[in-house]
């Protein structure tokens, strides 16, 4: 799955498959697990269920085909 924040979700070039949106609002996040060079890690939790939360630190079309690969 995959959120884009309003802040990118406009942006050409950042294709990202429909049925993989879901709502930032559905997301709670609840603290920070870890840190690497592109992004940070939270545990949070979507619709009952425990998830990752990444959080990238610069987003761009490289940055999307890489995480849609993970």
């Amino acid at each position: 799955m995959c959120v884009l924040r309003a802040d990118t979700a406009g942006r050409p070039g950042l294709a990202v498959e429909r049925s993989l949106l879901i709502k930032f609002s559905d997301i709670k996040v609840l603290r920070c697990i870890g840190m690497g060079s592109t992004a940070k890690v939270y545990v949070g939790r979507l619709h009952g269920t425990t998830v990752a939360v990444k959080e990238f630190f610069e987003f761009e079309e490289e940055t999307v085909d890489s995480f849609m690969h993970e």
